[in-house]
């Protein structure tokens, strides 16, 4: 019976490596992404965007490089799936775009409030 169990355990990690690969490459191909939201932010005159007090309205080509070294796309895609497998094997699912803080922070915070929620619906 345990060794059932673990065949059945390690027949489970090429499902969960794909499952892996997949979801890293849609969210790496889909477009509006973090250099172009920051971007964006400074267009409208966000935090590090106001040049004299007034909008930029538009972003030079060395910011914009410097933004895509930041998040990393300067890097094949295969060396930033290793990365970011890497951090999340360690738990560092990194900042969070939108809310400026750690996502684990975030689970932490929302985690117990979506449970309940769900469990509620689910009864």
């Amino acid at each position: 019976m345990l060794r059932y169990f673990a065949y059945r355990l390690v027949a489970t990690l090429p499902t969960l490596f794909g499952i892996s690969i997949f979801c890293f490459t849609l969210v790496q191909l889909t477009p509006g992404g973090p250099v172009e939201q920051a971007m964006a932010h400074w267009r409208q005159g966000g935090a590090g965007g106001e040049i004299g007090g007034g909008k930029v309205s538009q972003i030079t080509d060395e910011q914009r490089q410097n933004l895509i070294a930041y998040y990393g796309f300067d890097k094949p895609i295969y060396q930033r799936y290793f990365i970011w497998m890497g951090k999340l094997l360690r738990l560092d699912l990194g900042e969070s775009y939108h809310y400026d803080e750690p996502v684990l922070n975030l689970l932490k915070r929302c985690l117990p409030v979506s449970m309940s929620f769900g469990l509620f619906s689910f009864f």
